[in-house]
């Protein structure tokens, strides 16, 4: 529910004209024969720093001292949020911030009619974004420019050919070679024109399956089949392509990249968690195997698709080198005492989220 603080600041023109009108220059209409005698209250969540926290609601009040009648009207581009008044009750007014993840700039303008009263005032404020509110968003309309998809599951669906160099040693006269010839290999690439699959481990598989009722287009399906409390598997994302090496893939620098960002849901009425690892790249491990770096926590799938993120730096902590060495993410699911075997979890839009500035 969207608190409403009942105002309690009372500006006149004089008090508050330094403040706000000089917050309100360039805005429409400007501040032009304002009366002294009609004063503006505004809520103190406003207050004279004239910022105002994202997803709040405040009232902004009129009052008429003068001896006539006098009609007002409230004008707003609604940029930052929206702007609500009844006309039949004109002196008072809501104002709706949005949830922001930047910062945003609102000017609201307020015309007064009267016999001899003719006059504007323009309010300018800052609606002050959240950065970390568009992490609840599950689908936003936009992409921020700064989140990187790693996998949408929608075009990336079919296999490819690929060319790329299989390496093989072998001994010639006692010494040790390397023979390399370019081969082709059918491969599932992500948008980054990584290798992207499934992973298993002991008795667990886990196994795309886009054909039961509950599966969605664009989207991965992944069926888990965990026979014991040891098995495990998932689904992994590589975040460079194989050309060198048809089984190695290159590091990725994650210095500037913050988040880890995916939406998901699971199916059958039953909740699951799955755990998000990032893979550490090293020259000499092949496929999907490496040292695993994973998330403080698991997240838990429910019926309702939800957006989850993770800080990189609290995967990582304070290993800066480590950082600069990552080889593939991944979601891991394994199984809990109690837990069914085998089910069915949907997953869609992996991001990685850097600096807005290095984007």
């Amino acid at each position: 529910m969207k608190k409403i603080v009942v105002l309690m600041l009372l500006l006149t023109l004089a008090a508050c004209s330094k403040k706000v009108d000089e917050s309100a220059d360039g805005a429409e209409g400007g501040d032009k024969n304002w009366p002294g005698a009609i004063a503006v209250r505004l809520d103190p969540d406003l207050g004279q720093s004239m910022e105002l926290k994202s997803g709040k609601t405040v009232k902004l009040l009129l009052s008429n001292k003068s001896a006539e009648s006098v009609a007002f009207e409230w004008k707003s581009d609604d940029k930052c949020g929206k702007l609500e008044y009844d006309k039949e009750k004109a002196a008072q007014a809501q104002y709706i911030a949005k949830e922001l993840g930047e910062d945003c700039v609102e000017s609201i303008l307020i015309k007064a009619k009267g016999k001899t009263i003719d006059g504007t005032k323009t309010l300018s404020f800052t609606v002050k974004g959240d950065p970390e509110f568009i992490f609840t968003i599950v689908r936003p309309e936009t992409v921020p420019e700064n989140w990187i998809t790693v996998n949408d599951y929608e075009k990336t669906r079919e296999q490819k050919s690929v060319t790329c160099k299989r390496n093989t040693e072998v001994i010639v006269e006692g010494k040790k070679e390397t023979n390399s010839e370019d081969v082709s290999a059918d491969l599932t690439l992500n948008n980054l024109g990584g290798v992207w699959n499934t992973f298993s481990w002991e008795d667990g598989v886990c196994a795309v399956d886009h054909e039961i009722e509950e599966a969605e287009k664009g989207v991965l399906t992944l069926h888990y089949d965990l026979p014991s409390n040891v098995d495990y598997c998932g689904v992994y994302d590589d975040l460079k392509p194989r050309t060198d090496d048809c089984d190695i893939t290159d590091k990725m620098d994650f210095t500037d990249i913050t988040h880890i960002t995916f939406i998901g849901k699971s199916v059958g009425g039953q909740d699951k968690t799955v755990n998000l690892e990032l893979m550490l790249w090293d020259r000499s491990v092949r496929g999907n195997q490496g040292a695993a770096k994973a998330a403080p926590k698991g997240f838990l799938l429910t019926s309702d698709w939800q957006r989850f993120a993770v800080k990189v730096d609290d995967i990582i902590k304070d290993d800066a080198a480590s950082r600069k060495f990552i080889k593939s993410v991944s979601l891991r699911i394994a199984r809990q005492a109690g837990e069914p075997t085998e089910g069915y979890v949907l997953i869609d839009d992996m991001a990685l989220v850097a600096k807005p500035e290095s984007k």
